[in-house]
């Protein structure tokens, strides 16, 4: 008897069960769907996102000027912070309940047997979504890697790549050039603009590029005074630039992120002026060096830190970062064991600085209540839990 979702509980849960973080290398099973829902190769145009930090700030600000251009736009992201819903939107809107629950049962209906993963659904139900709306162009971020990424079916109009670094090492690789390598698959018969990357990275990057026949530019440098987000808008708003010049599109931008009016949460999101409590997905060295590094840039000196992570991440390099800060740190544990063995490697290091909180409610009633500037970061997991707790901020505050 084939599966039919009747209300989107039942297509949260179906999804549920396919295992969030299942993952199974490979195109062939998003191939055989696209041909069973019968769509077409190049149903519109893509830009493709990929990196290991900032695909998420990168993408929305494409989006974003895609709709200032006055275009119709999906986006496809990942992960969520809250509900799943948040993966897919339509021209800055998430889906109705309806939307899913049509292309959830035709997916079903056309590719059950084909053992699709948790990400492989959502990219297809995405890009049946944006055929559907008859979007003007798709932004698609890669979930993990790029060579076999799910989103990596289509040939896309352009390339774009944030900062590449040390992440999802038992899948893609200890170095940042293995990993680049892996990333680097991604690249078709499009153009590829890239943030400024370490010279391993670059010169893989290069290679793969001048193997297709493509040309690649890279970013110089930060500017004095930048920080990451800055960067991110940077190499969207570059990006998008040369995508509107081969599309024969003109028009304004806006110089900067803070004269653009975006928000992303999760990224030096203020979600409180005062006392003020920061909220920043960084979940790797490389990212919770720079955050640590923006923070400093702004004068914000947090007076204590709510800290979790995943066990399968580098903890040691997050702790040498967690070790400039002076400000005592709470180490969230969130029930898993994974979650667990992280949570005791951080204490050991951190010594008489940590304090372990296993009771995330405590944690939630301590940010209604303190007194404290406030940095919460290490995980996006850890951010959905506050996000969940304190639904308004997800569309509130400012970026710093």
């Amino acid at each position: 008897m084939s599966i039919c979702f009747d209300c989107f509980a039942d297509l949260r849960e179906y999804l549920q069960n396919l295992g969030l973080f299942h993952m199974q290398l490979g195109l062939s099973r998003m191939e055989k769907a696209l041909a069973r829902l019968d769509l077409p190769p190049e149903p519109f145009p893509v830009i493709h996102v990929l990196g290991t930090n900032g695909k998420g700030s990168t993408s929305l600000f494409l989006q974003g000027f895609a709709a200032k251009q006055g275009l119709s736009v999906g986006l496809f992201t990942s992960p969520h912070l809250v509900d799943v819903r948040e993966r897919i939107r339509v021209n800055g809107e998430k889906l109705g309940d309806a939307k899913w629950l049509k292309a959830g049962n035709e997916i079903v209906g056309e590719c059950e047997d084909l053992g699709l993963t948790y990400f492989e659904f959502l990219t297809l139900l995405a890009i049946l979504v944006f055929v559907r709306e008859k979007v003007d162009l798709a932004v698609l971020e890669a979930g993990l890697g790029g060579r076999f990424d799910a989103t990596s079916v289509f040939d896309p109009a352009l390339t774009v790549f944030t900062s590449v670094d040390r992440d999802h090492c038992r899948v893609l690789g200890i170095t940042a050039g293995e990993i680049a390598g892996d990333k680097a698959g991604a690249i078709k018969s499009a153009p590829v603009v890239c943030a400024p990357q370490a010279e391993e990275v670059k010169q893989v990057l290069k290679k793969a590029a001048r193997s297709r026949g493509v040309p690649i530019f890279f970013l110089p440098g930060m500017d004095a005074g930048e920080d990451f987000l800055d960067l991110n808008f940077r190499l969207a708003r570059e990006a998008w630039i040369k995508y509107r010049g081969k599309k024969g599109m003109k028009g304004s931008l806006p110089p900067n992120r803070r004269q653009s009016g975006f928000l992303v949460p999760g990224r030096l999101h203020r979600v409180c002026p005062d006392p003020e409590i920061v909220l920043d997905g960084a979940h790797n060295p490389h990212a919770l060096n720079a955050l640590n590094t923006a923070l400093e840039k702004k004068g914000f000196q947090p007076g204590r830190i709510i800290f979790g992570c995943f066990a399968d991440k580098d903890v040691d390099g997050m702790c040498e970062v967690l070790e400039r800060f002076s400000c005592p740190v709470v180490v969230c544990l969130l029930g898993e064991r994974q979650r667990a063995d992280a949570a005791d490697k951080i204490m050991h290091r951190l010594g008489d600085r940590a304090r372990l909180e296993d009771d995330f409610s405590v944690l939630a009633a301590s940010l209604e209540k303190t007194k404290a500037k406030t940095l919460v970061c290490g995980s996006l997991y850890l951010l959905g839990r506050v996000y969940s707790s304190f639904p308004h901020w997800l569309e509130s505050g400012e970026n710093l």
